[in-house]
């Protein structure tokens, strides 16, 4: 199971509540890196490696699988972390 934090910014670009769980992150806004803290940047940053690290794993273990329904699901989950991560640094 994939968890994912869900992040909703405010019209000013900070973040107003966190949510985790679902399918993929979304962002409202573009944040603001002038208006957002030293430790939300670190959180975004740790967020992004820990989404890359999965992609890895998600790809590594895809292809590894023998069963085409089981790598499909790994390769799907690679693709939604890799998006996660794409929105992120899109959004910065």
């Amino acid at each position: 199971m994939i968890f994912l934090l869900y992040l909703k910014i405010d019209s000013n670009g900070k973040i107003i509540k966190k949510n985790i769980g679902g399918d993929l992150m979304t962002l409202t806004n573009s944040l603001k890196l002038d208006q957002i803290s030293d430790m939300e940047l670190q959180n975004i940053r740790e967020i992004v490696n820990s989404h890359q690290v999965m992609i890895s794993k998600f790809n590594e273990y895809s292809s590894k699988c023998q069963d085409p329904q089981i790598q499909q699901m790994f390769s799907q989950s690679a693709q939604s972390a890799q998006q996660t991560v794409n929105i992120l640094i899109q959004s910065l």
